[in-house]
């Protein structure tokens, strides 16, 4: 879900303070943070950034440094994402990092396993540690490739990785993925 907040700055106006009260009170509810940041302000006068830390515990959140209006301006930093919203330029870039980020929220390490492209979610850890079997006997299968191994080598590690896979298809049972499946549900007669 996606808040949009009033903007940070001082004020003396009573009601523009309340809508800044209520942003930080939505950042402090947020996991992730876009902070916006129009690319003619020099970020040394940039200082939104110093008053979260100072207002907000956000340093165990996300933040995300968005320049805009970059087309007039380039920012003084190399830090952050580069918009220019008006031309839809690089909105797909920030669109990324921030589904990267949605999904390190959710899936912590679990995210590690495969691109950050897919739509596969790995919903248990046995699954996850399978599947980083797999990845690690392809990575030797490729290695041998490279290395010019004899097929009868490299299968091996093939053999391997279909192994691991079929532990998450069925395809191989054993005593172990049984162990698991019975500790964690109550089979009834």
């Amino acid at each position: 879900r996606f808040i949009d907040t009033a903007g940070i700055r001082s004020t003396d106006d009573p009601l523009e303070s309340m809508g800044i009260e209520r942003s930080y009170r939505a950042i402090q509810r947020a996991d992730i943070i876009l902070l916006l940041h129009e690319a003619s302000v020099p970020m040394s006068e940039f200082s939104k950034l110093s008053k979260l830390n100072n207002l907000c515990d956000i340093k165990e959140k996300t933040v995300l440094l968005v320049h805009t209006k970059c087309d007039l301006c380039q920012p003084d930093t190399e830090d952050g994402i580069r918009v220019i919203a008006r031309e839809g330029v690089g909105i797909d870039h920030l669109e990324q990092c921030l589904v990267n980020q949605v999904r390190k929220k959710m899936l912590g390490d679990w995210c590690t396993v495969g691109s950050a492209d897919n739509d596969i979610l790995i919903a248990n850890e046995r699954h996850r540690d399978a599947l980083q079997r797999v990845l690690q006997a392809l990575e030797h299968v490729d290695e041998g490739l490279k290395a010019g191994l004899s097929a009868d080598l490299v299968a091996i590690d093939l053999r391997d990785a279909l192994h691991h896979l079929g532990a998450i298809t069925g395809e191989v049972t054993t005593d172990e993925v049984l162990g698991t499946i019975f500790s964690r549900f109550c089979v009834g007669k």
